[in-house]
């Protein structure tokens, strides 16, 4: 199963991976690939000094990917990213092609 999650709030990040923890945690599904992408003020989050560093350093691994829109980064001027978080060249781009891919969408 694949799935992507989309958050555009910088408050909702840590609900968006606490989801995905909780999701790979459910032993009914056949988890293949997670990804979260993040556009709007939510690319905020992912800065090296953000205060969720731990979080995400956590929860990225060989099935879960976070993906954060080029656009977003440059409209609020963040920089320097948490190690790991990929940065793509606009979220939704991202959000359409992961969709064709048949991955479930799930909008935080």
């Amino acid at each position: 199963m694949k799935t992507v999650f989309h958050v555009t709030e910088p408050d909702l990040v840590s609900t968006a991976i606490g989801a995905i923890s909780n999701l790979l945690e459910d032993e009914s599904l056949a988890v293949t690939e997670v990804n979260l992408v993040a556009n709007g003020r939510s690319v905020e989050e992912f800065d090296k000094n953000s205060n969720i560093v731990d979080e995400v350093e956590d929860i990225l691994s060989d099935i879960v990917k976070i993906k954060v829109c080029s656009n977003s980064l440059t409209a609020f001027k963040v920089d320097a990213l948490i190690d790991g978080v990929e940065v793509v060249p606009s979220g939704v781009g991202e959000l359409t092609k992961l969709q064709s891919y048949r991955c479930a969408y799930i909008r935080i």
